[in-house]
């Protein structure tokens, strides 16, 4: 016997209560009335909103701040290996000196 229960029973159980309370939304939603008319962005700033947003802009630039130190950090970092590895393949002495100069030819 399976006495596991699929999701559709439960959603039927669920909307079962919830008819029983009087509480089931049998429409659909987008065809609510709006209670306030516009958008969210029209709603006024607070001080509070304002000193949030400020902070929240502090906090943004610093992490810009801090990738930006990381990134040349980095750079630094393969530029000084890339200059030692070239250094390592150079020869001692510069390969002109040891060839004959042109009015010897």
């Amino acid at each position: 016997m399976n006495t596991e229960k699929s999701v559709r029973q439960f959603a039927a159980e669920w909307n079962a209560e919830l008819e029983a309370k009087g509480m089931l939304l049998k429409q659909d939603p987008s065809s609510l009335p709006t209670l306030y008319e516009g958008s969210i962005l029209d709603i006024p700033e607070t001080p509070e909103s304002r000193e949030r947003i400020e902070r929240l802009k502090q906090q943004i630039a610093e992490l810009e701040r801090e990738k930006q130190e990381q990134q040349r950090a980095a750079t630094t970092d393969v530029t000084v290996e890339v200059a030692r590895e070239v250094q390592s393949l150079l020869p001692e002495k510069p390969a002109f000196e040891e060839q004959p100069s042109a009015t010897d030819r």
